[in-house]
């Protein structure tokens, strides 16, 4: 008899608690909002049309002959998780080709040899030249190009 009591007992308390889960289940998921929490408008990305001042003198401690910004694109290092669209230009991960108004003369290809002597970040190999440097906020800054040409390369990775 006793057993039965038992049994008859734990089987109402197990039914009880169903009972509980089932209704509060039915509360929990009404509750939920079937429409959006945000406006999608707020994902939409940040459309910026910056462009940075690229001055050669401030990164090489050089007189370069004067240049224009051709062309400026976000660079993203393979190291950060960023959507391409969330990215700008005045984040400090980009490459810009600058385009000199004359080819480079010999004083100031002898210039950059004389500072190479002194300055390990220029690199010159036959007719190419590269300056690799870190800045003071931990940026790195790759400026490359050729003796005969015009076009000059630019790097910066934050």
């Amino acid at each position: 008899m006793k057993k039965k009591s038992i049994s008859s007992s734990l089987l109402i308390l197990v039914i009880f608690i169903l009972l509980i889960i089932i209704f509060n289940r039915k509360k929990i998921t009404s509750s939920i909002p079937l429409s959006d929490t945000v406006e999608a408008s707020k994902f939409i990305p940040i459309k910026t049309n910056n462009h940075i001042n690229i001055n050669l003198k401030n990164i090489t401690s050089l007189d370069f002959p004067k240049y224009s910004i051709t062309k400026e694109n976000v660079f993203i290092p393979d190291t950060l998780s960023l959507a391409e669209d969330e990215e700008n230009i005045a984040s400090g991960n980009y490459t810009a080709i600058l385009t000199l108004d004359t080819i480079l003369n010999k004083k100031f290809i002898a210039q950059i040899q004389k500072n190479a002597l002194k300055d390990t970040c220029w690199k010159i190999k036959d007719a190419y030249i590269s300056y690799i440097h870190k800045d003071k906020k931990g940026g790195k800054y790759n400026i490359s190009f050729s003796t005969k040409g015009r076009q000059i390369t630019v790097t910066h990775i934050e």
